[in-house]
């Protein structure tokens, strides 16, 4: 069974301009079988989000930040995963919280 995936047009091509990823290329990521997905509390408002990193059918290891609607997964955001920023912290800061 494949998912269902969905995005906005014009956040699609702003991701493009900004980021370099397509969400096209987003969206292989979340079938990869080797993908790690967790809640992003954080930005979690009014609806659940969620990061999930993995590597996309171009070989390359990419963060999407997506939303579950019923039986569709929504993209929100998609970019290349850095080991670091020019300062030397997290590229995509994750905050994660104890329960």
């Amino acid at each position: 069974m494949s998912l269902r995936i969905e995005w906005d047009r014009i956040k699609a091509q702003s991701n493009v301009e900004k980021h370099g990823v397509t969400f096209e290329e987003a969206a292989t990521v979340l079938e990869d079988l080797l993908s790690v997905s967790i809640p992003d509390p954080t930005h979690s408002k009014g609806e659940a989000r969620f990061v999930t990193i993995g590597m996309s059918e171009r070989n390359r290891q990419i963060v999407v930040v997506h939303t579950d609607r019923f039986d569709t997964v929504r993209i929100i955001s998609g970019l290349r995963h850095q080991s670091g920023s020019k300062s030397g912290g997290a590229a995509f800061p994750i905050v994660l919280q104890d329960s």
